[in-house]
């Protein structure tokens, strides 16, 4: 994304993280905390769409995360919904990012990434506009196990990207919650880093309450800049 597509896109909703606590670090009065996206630490590796970081499960977070996977895979649409949203796309002229498909056609890929929450990857019933101020289209592809948020890649007709959240399906019809009343937030500038700063989260959120192996120095070197703001009271 260039630095005028990105600036484009951050015109047209506000940026926000939401995501469960990091214990001891990072507090959250709900499942999902608000947080103010310009206070996350910054993501130091450098994303490529070869996925070169995403590394297998350490075995017990695998094996605990197994019954959700199950789960997941009889409630998620991708198997009968996700070839037929792409070739939408195509046929719309909307320019799908190659990392996209590629990580959403590869079970083993999504299976390296664990949710606290029991969240999974999922494909939407249809695309749909985004709602205003935005002027492009909208994918869902993760949803919280009980709905209580959904991810959605948004597509601007230039072909930038992004990745926005709603606590609403807004590509399922729903006369009392119609389009047009949901609020979007920003909550990553591409694919790529929204799934890297998600797994990463969460794969410091099970070492802090499993305590199953130290953190490596990329978790120690996040966690870091919640250290430091502690120290100066920011």
């Amino acid at each position: 994304m260039t630095g005028s597509d990105h600036k484009e896109i951050t015109a047209k909703y506000r940026w926000a993280w939401f995501a469960p606590e990091l214990p001891t670090y990072r507090e959250a009065d709900a499942t999902y905390g608000y947080f103010d996206y310009a206070e996350l630490p910054p993501i130091a590796e450098a994303l490529d769409g070869s996925f070169t970081w995403l590394k297998p499960l350490d075995v017990a977070i695998a094996q605990g995360m197994q019954p959700y996977w199950a789960d997941a895979r009889d409630r998620s649409a991708l198997e009968t919904n996700l070839e037929p949203t792409l070739e939408e796309a195509a046929e719309q002229g909307i320019n799908i990012p190659e990392v996209f498909g590629r990580f959403m056609r590869s079970r083993d890929l999504q299976e390296r990434i664990p949710s606290c929450t029991a969240c999974y990857f999922d494909a939407p019933e249809r695309i749909v506009e985004a709602p205003t101020p935005g002027a492009g289209k909208l994918v869902r592809f993760m949803d919280d196990q009980q709905w209580c948020l959904l991810w959605y890649l948004y597509v601007e007709p230039s072909g930038a990207h992004a990745v926005v959240v709603s606590d609403q399906a807004l590509d399922v019809d729903d006369p009392e919650r119609p389009l047009a009343t949901a609020e979007l937030y920003l909550c990553a500038p591409d694919f790529e880093t929204f799934l890297y700063r998600f797994w990463l989260e969460n794969c410091i959120w099970f070492v802090l309450t499993k305590r199953h192996r130290s953190l490596t120095p990329i978790e120690a070197n996040y966690l870091r800049h919640y250290e430091q703001r502690k120290s100066t009271g920011s």
